[in-house]
């Protein structure tokens, strides 16, 4: 088995016949991979792989082994490897060509060194074949220099027709492990989604439709789990507050719209008897925020005239104003 994921399948997933059939035998046999194999919780970024680069032929056979990949030691790696499934794509139609010969892979291409250590970093995470590796998850190990990379290979990649494809895979894919979590995960472990989708909502591969459907799929999840579960705003009150103080674009500041409804329709006194700071903590923030807006929405002229005229009144002698 790890002969196959890791070695055969990695270096032949170009072969359409190959990766038809692969997936087709795991749909078949999904059960009793389960019981007797680690391939789904173990290998599932050398099966997503597949559809990052058959996008169109094999979407059909993914969506139903979503579910088995889904688990207590993968739902993060799942939700990352998945969000990043564009990036993987444009990643393995520029850089990894079986024609090219080592001494080529040497130059840059669209200016980037394949030398650098935070490329390798890049390259050894979207092109993983396991998971569960130590170190291996970029957005779980926070390393600044391999984020920036990240950003710099989503602004310089282009979005070729394969790339575009899986940009409006990847949120069918997304709604399918967001229910299976939401409706057999315990409480403990959607908990621990909640800071996945407010991390990752600012940090995805920046194609408009993509980033549209994503932002709604996760701010929908976002306000389920909240009602559900309100207790979470307490618990995740550092997150949740930093979520809505962070300095964000437009779409940025749909979720801070949203957030700051949940805060205000679900949080209440009594959900933190013995210590009331914690709401006090909200309440700071959203104080700040309004303070922030207020200061940046631009001044009504009728009002600005009536402010100056106001100033010069209060700073003419009497005598003249009479």
């Amino acid at each position: 088995l790890d002969h196959f994921c890791v070695d055969y399948l990695s270096a032949r997933y170009r072969q359409q016949l190959l990766a038809m059939s692969t997936l087709l035998f795991l749909t078949t046999n999904t059960s009793k991979m389960l019981l007797h194999t680690p391939v789904f919780p173990k290998y599932f970024p050398a099966i997503i792989k597949l559809l990052a680069w058959h996008p169109r032929t094999v979407s059909s056979e993914i969506l139903p082994l979503i579910p088995a990949m889904v688990g207590p030691t993968t739902f993060a790696e799942l939700f990352h490897t998945l969000l990043d499934l564009p990036l993987t794509a444009a990643f393995m139609e520029q850089y990894d060509r079986p024609e090219e010969s080592p001494a080529d892979a040497q130059f840059s291409r669209l200016g980037l060194d394949r030398l650098w250590p935070a490329f390798r970093a890049v390259q050894q995470y979207v092109m993983r074949n396991e998971a569960g590796v130590e170190g291996m998850c970029i957005w779980e190990a926070r390393d600044e220099a391999h984020l920036s990379m990240i950003r710099v290979l989503w602004n310089s990649l282009p979005v070729t027709p394969r790339v575009s494809s899986v940009c409006k895979l990847v949120p069918r894919c997304l709604r399918v492990y967001l229910n299976v979590l939401l409706t057999n995960a315990p409480p403990s472990c959607i908990e621990k989604v909640v800071p996945l989708l407010l991390q990752r909502f600012a940090s995805l591969y920046p194609v408009d439709f993509f980033l549209n459907a994503v932002h709604s799929l996760i701010i929908d999840t976002l306000q389920a789990i909240f009602q559900q579960w309100p207790s979470f705003l307490i618990s995740l009150r550092n997150e949740v507050v930093d979520a809505i103080s962070m300095p964000l674009d437009v779409q940025g500041r749909r979720l801070v719209l949203h957030l700051c409804w949940i805060i205000g329709e679900l949080l209440s006194p009594a959900m933190c008897s013995e210590c009331r700071g914690d709401v006090a903590v909200f309440f700071e923030a959203l104080e700040m925020l309004a303070y922030e807006a207020i200061s940046v929405r631009p001044e009504d002229p009728a009002e600005k005239k009536r402010r100056t005229l106001r100033g010069l009144q209060s700073s003419a002698p009497k005598g003249e104003i009479e």
